[in-house]
């Protein structure tokens, strides 16, 4: 992991070299989200602590996918971080829309400046209420395009965003594509029907800790946290075609295609 001397140092010198059909995860990790007067001192104002990790599952769970074709997308499942600007109560709900995943949005990344443009009323990389002309009092005064700083290093990237009174950053983490190891893993789990159409049903042994639905290039579609043995998921937002399912139950992980009919 980077440490903050490389960003104290500006040293933002690392480009890109496989953002493309990559998805990212706020590093579950302190400091992961920060505010600070200045780039030199990004998480001086406020900063998540280990705690906020479990107090803001929900927004560790979001994911920022960038596309072959150039497009992005927010996935934030059925809860996300919600703050007061939101027109509710600061804590995990419901996304409200525009940001709330269904963004038509775009992405472009520029090697000159190091820096990834989000094009789309709706769609952001880290927190949704600031952009690079101040911060958002209400949903309706969602502004595009916004534009990000990045620093790369392996499956780390570092965004950071002027918003002109100071200075937000976010440490995210790549998502690993699946293994040929977790693909041969003892099977954890039966799934029915498969091929599915709207729902499939889950039958384990245990409690799962989490389950994925991944695309074949490996991006991540649909996530839930702790199923019970036989517990149903919903999948008619997926379209026709062969997926992965991964399931994770304690520290052992499981995999099966999935066919969506």
């Amino acid at each position: 992991m980077l440490d903050d001397k490389l960003i104290t140092d500006y040293n933002l010198s690392k480009t890109v070299t496989a953002l493309t059909e990559t998805t990212w995860k706020l590093a579950a990790v302190e400091k992961a989200l920060g505010e600070g007067p200045t780039l030199r001192n990004a998480t001086g104002l406020w900063s998540n602590t280990t705690a906020d990790i479990t107090t803001r599952a929900c927004q560790f769970d979001d994911q920022f996918i960038f596309k072959s074709d150039g497009t992005f997308q927010n996935i934030l499942n059925e809860n996300t971080w919600l703050e007061d600007w939101q027109g509710t109560t600061e804590g995990c709900g419901a996304p409200v829309a525009p940001h709330d995943g269904t963004a038509e949005a775009t992405w472009l990344f520029n090697a000159d400046n190091s820096s990834i443009t989000i094009t789309g009323i709706g769609a952001y990389l880290g927190i949704p209420g600031v952009h690079n002309n101040g911060g958002l009092s209400t949903p309706n005064d969602a502004v595009s395009p916004i534009t990000y700083t990045v620093l790369f290093d392996d499956d780390i990237m570092y965004a950071f965003i002027d918003y002109g009174r100071g200075i937000w950053r976010f440490l995210f983490k790549k998502e690993p594509s699946l293994s040929l190891d977790e693909m041969a893993s003892k099977s954890l789990f039966k799934v029915f029907p498969n091929p599915a159409t709207t729902e499939i049903q889950i039958q384990s042994d245990e409690q799962i800790s989490t389950l994925a639905i991944y695309d074949l290039t490996g991006k991540i579609l649909l996530t839930q946290n702790a199923l019970l043995p036989n517990d149903r998921v919903n999948i008619s937002k997926l379209n026709s075609g062969l997926y992965i399912l991964k399931i994770r139950i304690n520290n052992t992980v499981s995999v099966k295609k999935l066919a969506i009919r």
